[in-house]
């Protein structure tokens, strides 16, 4: 008898603990949509400035949603979140399932596209940030390029003498053109280090390369990654935008990123 009061607790607790991530996923969908109703008024009503700011309170509200869940809430770091499949929201997750990056379009105005990041990390408990949380900057939240931020499309784990390093590529598309190329991160404790600079270049180490105003939709096959993390490459841009398909090839040597032959 014990034995099945036993399996009904466990699979009574595995079952609620599954619901309650659905539930946490059908109040964050919720929340989104409404970040796109208000976009999309902003955009066919551009001279009225109420949309765009009731889109941004509502931006707000998401990312605040999205950061006291997926702090307090360890499971949704391996939660697959499907109902966002279908959405401009970018979720991408590191192969040894520690990190994590959501990603989305805050604006599509005149000034271009606008991203947000929250960043998911396990540490010795799970916990998320974005580098800039307030609402007089909710536009330039975490910009690697001026005002437009960044879309995190994929991870990839190095494993390196000083722990494991995750290379996030990103791309973006700002007002001349697009961008797209990799960033550096590091879980250290309960702190994630975004400025990690392992990536040696003639101006001193950076922790970021990348590709700028180059006129290929997305940044598709412009910047590449081994599966390991060891190499990655950028192909080389014209003055006009258009890619050369040669490249530009970073190697791990062990200790740093540098620049080799192809």
């Amino acid at each position: 008898m014990r034995f099945f009061v036993l399996i009904f607790i466990l699979f009574g607790s595995v079952s609620a603990f599954g619901q309650d991530l659905k539930e946490i996923e059908k109040d964050l969908i919720v929340s989104y949509k409404r970040i796109i109703i208000y976009h999309a008024l902003a955009i066919d009503n551009i001279e009225n400035e109420s949309y765009l700011d009731s889109a941004l309170n509502e931006n707000i509200r998401f990312r605040q949603k999205l950061l006291r869940y997926t702090s307090q809430y360890p499971a949704t770091l391996q939660y697959d979140f499907p109902l966002f499949d279908s959405t401009n929201l970018i979720i991408s997750t590191s192969k040894d399932k520690k990190f994590r990056v959501y990603s989305w379009q805050l604006a599509n105005l005149a000034s271009g596209k606008l991203y947000n990041n929250v960043y998911q990390y396990l540490g010795t408990k799970v916990n998320s940030k974005c580098f800039i949380d307030s609402a007089e900057n909710d536009l330039v939240e975490d910009s690697l390029h001026d005002d437009t931020g960044s879309n995190f499309i994929n991870l990839f784990d190095l494993n390196s003498p000083k722990g494991t390093i995750y290379i996030a590529q990103f791309n973006s598309r700002g007002i001349e053109g697009f961008w797209a190329g990799f960033k550096l991160f590091q879980i250290d404790g309960d702190n994630l280090n975004d400025t990690i600079a392992l990536i040696k270049k003639e101006t001193g180490l950076q922790n970021a390369e990348g590709l700028n105003e180059f006129s290929i939709k997305n940044g598709s096959g412009v910047v590449s990654c081994e599966k390991d993390g060891k190499k990655f490459k950028l192909q080389i841009i014209k003055e006009n935008g258009q890619a050369t398909g040669k490249w530009i090839t970073y190697k791990f040597d062990g200790q740093y990123f540098v620049r080799t032959k192809d």
